[in-house]
């Protein structure tokens, strides 16, 4: 029989933890597209529209610690069938916010919710793939950027050609989540990652965990390749020759997110004002934008996984910041409506690829019985930054879109040196 592979379980594994990164950005979208909304609803200020943003990633860093501290204690399985619940919950509930204050509140319990999301499926999804295929990984952020794409086609249905407000159009995306939560509790049973339980000593159920997973008429892997050298905690994230990694992914994470999300988080917002308009662009104009700026993501994704495991892959991630870089200069410096679009569109695409490139590397370069964790705090430390940066863009937009575009297009410039660094 041939060695352990993939099978149906793996693809449809697949599919459930994708459904749970593509929530991820669905709200980090939603919540940018019905930013000038609920400015409008509750006449907020540009120093504080930031708030709801930052009450997001707040909660979201919160989560990220807090699921993967219980999925190292209590097993994958018990973040993964919690995260999205709760986002759903907290989505639903901010729909109805009867204040700005409130709205910020309960935006922090959505971002509780999905701020586990992406390190615990990311986690469980790569521990329970044989080593050859853990290229599979990368297949997860083409789920990534579907989630914005959803959002944006839902904005241009409810909000444009329907006429909703925007708590219905968040209540869909409430919908949408439970829908994905549901998904997680149906006919195929989730199991248990196997590296997980041969750090916990329980080597049976670690060989009847492979045997259930590997196809029909291959020999399962073998779990005694599952274990790490040195099992030891948290001091294994510091261990010669790891901490230099770990401290170079953990500020890449921090410093690519305050990038990122100066841009993306208000890209709705600088699309109404780019140009130097004296009246707001209109709604449907902005948002067929944001549509584009979605769908351009999405080739970033398969390009990202494609660069990864080519023979240039080293130099996949400080490229790919680099071209992040220069194209968020391209959008500053655009005029004509179409220049800016395409630059926008530009911007999404290298950023995605080298989001692909660092989800590809993080997750298999922590030793595997502190995997959650070592994941769990990249995603912390990007939230981390994803509060600063809004507070920060607050303070530099009423100077001009200069300020958080540019500084924003600095900091990819400084991710690209730093990922030289990386081993």
């Amino acid at each position: 029989m041939a060695p352990g592979g993939v099978s149906a379980y793996h693809a449809s594994l697949l599919a459930r933890c994708g459904a749970g990164w593509a929530a991820d950005n669905m709200w980090l979208q939603g919540v940018a597209i019905v930013l000038p909304h609920v400015q409008r609803t509750w006449r907020v200020s540009d120093a504080w529209v930031g708030s709801l943003t930052s009450s997001l990633f707040a909660g979201m860093m919160l989560g990220a610690i807090a699921w993967g501290a219980c999925a190292d204690r209590y097993g994958r399985l018990f973040s993964y069938h919690r995260t999205l619940v709760v986002a759903a919950m907290g989505g639903s509930l901010l729909s109805l916010a009867p204040t700005w204050g409130t709205a910020c509140v309960l935006s922090g319990l959505l971002g509780i919710g999905i701020g586990g999301s992406m390190p615990i499926d990311g986690t469980l999804f790569i521990e329970s793939l044989p080593p050859q295929h853990h290229h599979w990984l990368t297949a997860l952020s083409v789920f990534f950027s579907l989630g914005s794409v959803v959002s944006a086609l839902a904005a241009l249905v409810l909000l444009v050609s329907v006429g909703a407000s925007w708590r219905i159009f968040l209540l869909v995306l409430a919908g949408l989540t439970t829908v994905a939560a549901a998904s997680r509790l149906g006919r195929f049973r989730t199991l248990e990652s196997p590296a997980f339980l041969m750090a916990c000593g329980c080597e049976a159920d670690a060989e009847l965990v492979l045997q259930a997973m590997a196809p029909e008429g291959s020999t399962p892997e073998d779990a005694h390749m599952l274990m790490d050298e040195n099992p030891d905690e948290m001091g294994a994230l510091f261990a010669p020759g790891q901490a230099r990694t770990t401290m170079v992914l953990w500020v890449l994470w921090t410093l690519q997110s305050l990038a990122f999300t100066l841009f993306n988080a208000f890209y709705p917002l600088y699309l109404e004002r780019k140009g130097g308009h004296t009246t707001p662009r209109p709604e449907a104009a902005v948002l067929r934008d944001v549509l584009a700026y979605a769908v351009s993501s999405v080739p970033g994704s398969l390009v990202g996984a494609a660069l990864v495991r080519s023979a240039y892959g080293r130099y996949a991630l400080p490229l790919t910041l680099t071209a992040t870089g220069l194209a968020l200069l391209l959008f500053l410096c655009a005029a004509r409506a179409w220049h800016v679009v395409l630059a926008g569109m530009a911007v999404s695409l290298s950023a995605t690829t080298a989001y692909a490139v660092l989800y590809g590397q993080t997750p298999h370069a922590f030793p595997a019985r502190v995997r959650g964790t070592g994941c769990a705090i990249a995603s912390a430390a990007s939230r981390a930054a994803g509060i600063v940066a809004p507070l920060l863009a607050g303070v530099l937009l009423p100077r001009g879109l200069q300020g958080p575009i540019g500084v924003s297009a600095l900091v990819w410039g400084i991710c690209a040196i730093l990922a030289l660094c990386l081993n």
